[in-house]
């Protein structure tokens, strides 16, 4: 799966990059025009992104704005939709839903962990099982 994780703040992009290199191979994106651009250019190379994380507050285009440009074209295009997480320190109930009204699939809190990246995923369906940490230190099958 591809990944395009969007995000104004180096040390998030980094952290996030991290996180999900795992599940996939990851894009980054500082903007959103420059992630609607990437967005576009992945669908016109054949390789499109399944996964989108995008920063809810962002300079120029706001996360909710680039969500919502992506979903319209996507429909213009007639292209399956990409899983949307949004991603933010916002903890109110209008951000939430202001960001699924303009299409994104769930919501991610900062300062996020391995695990609460992976209860996102696991809710949409991307990953299935236990967080790896977790079974490394579970006893070996058969001890």
């Amino acid at each position: 799966m591809r990944i395009l994780i969007v995000d104004d703040e180096a040390v998030s992009l980094a952290k996030l990059t991290t996180l999900l290199a795992a599940h996939g191979d990851c894009d980054t994106a500082t903007s959103g025009p420059q992630a609607l651009e990437m967005f576009k250019q992945a669908h016109t190379d054949g390789r499109p992104y399944g996964l989108v994380t995008m920063d809810v507050r962002m300079p120029d285009m706001s996360g909710q704005e680039t969500v919502l440009a992506i979903r319209t074209w996507e429909k213009e295009k007639a292209r399956l939709g990409a899983r949307i997480i949004m991603v933010t320190v916002v903890q109110d109930l209008v951000a939430v839903s202001t960001s699924i009204k303009s299409g994104s699939d769930g919501y991610l809190m900062k300062p996020f962990t391995p695990e609460s990246v992976r209860d996102a995923l696991s809710a949409l369906g991307l990953v299935k099982g236990k967080l790896s940490l977790k079974l490394k230190s579970s006893p070996p099958a058969g001890s």
